[in-house]
């Protein structure tokens, strides 16, 4: 079973790979968010939304668009982050299309 620990491997491993003044530890921090975000989707439960919606679980939140949309808008922060803006896009959207592909 997945777990907060599994989902964050593959930003964990980016990191190890990667570490640079680019890819800093706000970054590797930053993929583990956009890793884990994708389980946002669960909430749509409490709104009656059923699991084979598309907007349920495993249904937006798990694509490719939404690893793009989310990437695009965490590169908005790269001064923040003190990295350049490719970096934070492919790494963000490395970490959080990998929970699609891994889940």
């Amino acid at each position: 079973m997945a777990s907060v620990f599994s989902h964050i491997a593959v930003p964990a491993v980016l990191y190890a790979c990667f570490k640079s003044e680019t890819v800093n530890l706000k970054l590797f921090l930053l993929a583990a968010v956009c890793a884990v975000f994708t389980v946002i989707d669960i909430i749509g439960f409490k709104f009656g939304i059923p699991y084979g919606s598309q907007w349920g679980h495993r249904g937006f939140t798990h694509s490719l668009v939404f690893a793009i949309c989310l990437a695009c808008l965490f590169t908005y922060f790269h001064k923040k982050l003190r990295s350049k803006t490719w970096p934070v896009f492919w790494f963000c959207f490395g970490s959080c299309a990998s929970h699609a592909f891994l889940n």
